[in-house]
């Protein structure tokens, strides 16, 4: 409650600074966990094996019949119980991970994608000038409607990771070079088969060939 109450009150492009910050420590905690996860998993696997084999050894010793199969039930026991007790030794000696970083990272990303929410249901309402030039008014078909929906998602996602405030540009000024032009790059493909589904390729088609020109002429 208290990380959600800290997190709440902090602009987007905030928040989204610290995410980065905490998903290093989170990646940490992710290291540790990840194989003593799988450990554990694979323990439960050996437990749940080694009480089939016992049960099994146990109608074998009162059925005359099953008795000529017992000594190989008895040595899958003996190699499981072993393994298993292998397993159990190498968990105890392991080291046991922390969680406050993905606990944080989790409040985070909910945050994050409540003002995503908050903003398609903003926009459902009244779209923003961005918007309309991008995706046009919310369609009444279902499936478009869901595109239409994806559309803004990736626009607002994307506003909200860089603090984009222009209401006629949806991703705010032309990235020039760099890792920002890649991830803006990334981001009008995304948009792009939004767009595709709401039938409006000629329209992403303009967009580009703008951007291209502007690019050549610079």
């Amino acid at each position: 409650m208290a990380l959600r109450s800290r997190y709440s009150g902090l602009p987007s492009e905030e928040l989204v600074e610290r995410r980065g910050e905490v998903e290093r420590a989170a990646g940490g905690e992710w290291r540790i966990a990840k194989p003593r996860g799988r450990l554990e998993a694979r323990i439960e696997e050996l437990r749940e094996s080694c009480a089939r084999l016992e049960e099994r050894r146990r109608d074998m010793i009162y059925d005359p019949e099953g008795a000529k199969g017992l000594g190989r039930v008895e040595t899958g026991l003996r190699i499981g119980e072993r393994q298993l007790a292998d397993s159990e030794r190498e968990l105890a000696e392991m080291p046991v991970p922390g969680d406050s970083g993905r606990r944080e990272l989790a409040v985070i990303d909910h945050v994050l994608a409540e003002r995503r929410e908050l903003a398609i249901t903003a926009a459902r309402i009244a779209p923003p000038p961005y918007i309309t030039k991008e995706l046009g008014e919310r369609p009444t078909d279902a499936a478009k409607q869901k595109a239409w929906d994806r559309g803004v998602s990736e626009i607002e996602g994307y506003r909200q990771e860089h603090g984009v405030k222009d209401q006629r540009r949806a991703f705010g000024p032309e990235a020039k070079r760099g890792v920002e032009w890649a991830r803006q790059r990334d981001a009008r493909r995304r948009l792009r088969e939004a767009q595709r589904a709401l039938g409006r390729e000629r329209q992403a088609a303009r967009s580009l060939n703008r951007r291209m020109s502007r690019g050549i002429g610079r």
